[in-house]
């Protein structure tokens, strides 16, 4: 697909519109108003949203409280057709697949048959000989991303694009199938620690880490990674519609198309998901996902409440979560879930507990509004009065787009950005975030008051951008905002005492 013909591809998700799905029941006339916008700004080619995040072709919302059920679905699935997205319809959820991971690493803990405190090495010594600082590394530390472990799905150090970023040019690695030991090579050959395990204030997400964790489990039942599923989670909590598939997936599932991002020129169908086995490997349902997340997060799987607990014991983080505990995170508004990412598929999924409020949102494409699914969810609901909205935003931002057109270091020295159009940032209403980096998009959010501002990230790709990319420096400015002005035209933004500045101007395509 071209990009010319985006225009008509949107014209078909508006015409297909919103489709009620046969759960949707009692939801109050004004909630189903602002979740109808949110529904149809993720699959809308014309938001600004997508001008930095990209859009999908379709989008299924499911959000249940103890009185209502927002059940809805619209878009496309499948942009050769024009088919629309029914409700229903299976996704891959992507690391979502991590919390069914980290219940299963639970229910052995509870069990006794190991100890979250254990060392890598003392149930896979092998492979921990191999793995930089592998005598070191506890499963805690795998399970709550402070290992220190490369993840095989980032770019590496020398050069290799990652397992799957490789396969967006490569239709031959693309189906390119993989046993999880060689997930794990691919980290020992081309990555690095990115610090010593346990490292004090440092928290990196791995995938690598669950890939461990996955093998693991199977050592210690002597039981195949999908009969753990599906015995202890699937069946007991009646998830009828969902498995761990390790292979391309065939017709007869029902997956809609895939796409990585706009103009839908890459399709991802056909991708292996044996790349992704205990870190995201799971096809399911919105339903399904809906009973998964009640029933964790009510303990049903669980014998002592103490291991749920346990569970929910996180640390904090420099990505999309507040705290990560044992495969789950905190997330806005006490929000406890996920989210997930493959190559074709965008999700966010999790219960606001002290509510009873549960999400499910996913996408046919991989870079889209999605990713703030809860942060989204939670604005909606906020401005409908069904939740306390977060903290004060800056609100004279909201709605403003714009470029980055140069940065001042402390000693007065600037740095004059060539091409602004490669790096913008939109202030969306609700304190969401959508952030360019040149070839990378990032998702998150912003809060303040008065001149104050914090910006903070949450998702992002992984591209290898050009050599000439300012993106690290970009990112870094961003992160470390204190306050800011605007000056006509002009948004300045603080770094520390004010003495060093990024410069913006609103966006000439706006």
């Amino acid at each position: 697909m071209v990009l010319d013909a985006l225009p008509a591809l949107a014209e078909a998700a508006s015409e297909s519109g919103i489709e009620a799905c046969a759960a949707d029941r009692n939801v109050p006339q004004d909630i189903a108003a602002r979740m109808d916008s949110t529904l149809l700004t993720v699959i809308d080619g014309d938001a600004e949203s997508a001008k930095i995040v990209g859009f999908a072709p379709g989008a299924e919302l499911f959000v249940r409280s103890p009185d209502w059920t927002y059940h809805r679905s619209a878009g496309i699935a499948d942009i050769a057709t024009n088919a629309p997205f029914d409700c229903g319809t299976p996704f891959q959820i992507g690391s979502n697949t991590k919390m069914m991971t980290a219940t299963l690493l639970m229910q052995l803990v509870e069990e006794g048959a190991l100890s979250l405190d254990d060392r890598l090495s003392a149930h896979l010594p092998e492979v921990a000989a191999g793995v930089p600082f592998g005598d070191k590394i506890t499963i805690r530390q795998l399970a709550n991303h402070t290992s220190g472990i490369f993840s095989y799905t980032d770019n590496a150090p020398n050069g290799a694009p990652g397992i799957m970023e490789g396969a967006l040019s490569d239709p031959d690695l693309l189906t390119k199938g993989y046993a999880p030991e060689d997930l794990i090579r691919f980290a020992i050959e081309n990555g690095a620690p990115n610090f010593e395990p346990g490292a004090e204030g440092q928290w990196s997400y791995s995938n690598t880490g669950y890939i461990l964790i996955g093998m693991i489990l199977e050592k210690s039942t002597g039981e195949p990674l999908s009969d753990l599923f599906r015995d202890r989670i699937f069946a007991p909590l009646g998830m009828h519609d969902s498995f761990l598939w390790n292979a391309v997936p065939q017709p007869e599932l029902n997956l809609p198309s895939s796409y990585y991002e706009p103009p839908f020129d890459i399709e991802t169908t056909s991708w292996n998901m044996s790349q992704a086995w205990s870190a995201g490997g799971v096809i399911s349902t919105a339903h399904d996902m809906d009973l998964f997340m009640r029933g964790v997060m009510a303990g049903e799987l669980f014998d002592d409440t103490e291991t749920l607990a346990a569970m929910r014991d996180g640390v904090p983080t420099d990505g999309g979560f507040q705290t990560y505990g044992i495969g789950i995170g905190e997330k806005v508004g006490g929000f406890w879930g996920h989210g997930g990412q493959t190559l074709g598929f965008e999700s966010d999924v999790g219960l606001f507990v002290d509510q009873g409020i549960s999400l499910v949102i996913w996408t046919n494409s991989a870079r889209n509004l999605a990713a703030l699914g809860a942060t989204l969810v939670f604005g909606a609901l906020g401005e409908a009065g069904a939740l306390e909205e977060n903290g004060a935003a800056a609100d004279s931002l909201a709605g403003s787009r714009w470029v980055w057109i140069s940065a001042t270091d402390a000693s007065g020295q600037t740095l004059t950005v060539e091409d602004p159009q490669r790096y913008g940032v939109f202030f969306q209403d609700g304190g969401e975030l959508a952030v360019k980096a040149d070839c990378n998009r990032v998702l998150g959010s912003y809060s303040g008051d008065g001149d104050v501002l914090s910006l903070v990230a949450r998702a992002s790709t992984k591209a290898l951008c050009p050599p000439d990319t300012l993106e690290d420096e970009f990112l870094k400015g961003l992160q470390e905002a204190t306050g800011f002005r605007r000056d006509g035209g002009t948004l300045v933004l603080l770094q520390g005492q004010g003495d060093e500045t990024m410069e913006f101007e609103h966006d000439a395509q706006n």
